[in-house]
């Protein structure tokens, strides 16, 4: 196989900075929330983002 055949098969590292935590009893949910089971993934869901941004206070 080729370098180009192998690319979709790579493993990434992905470094998270964790800039703010809560106790899992203060975690933020709502309905409609996209969800992913994968480490890493490319958020696009605007929903999602307003609703996270707005509850954390983010620009």
């Amino acid at each position: 196989m080729s370098e180009s055949d192998t690319a979709d098969r790579r493993e990434w590292i992905v470094p998270v900075d964790w800039e703010q935590s809560v106790p899992r009893e203060k975690a933020f949910w709502r309905t409609g929330l996209f969800a992913n089971q994968n480490s890493a993934c490319k958020l696009r869901a605007r929903f999602t983002i307003e609703e996270v941004s707005r509850h954390f206070d983010i620009g």
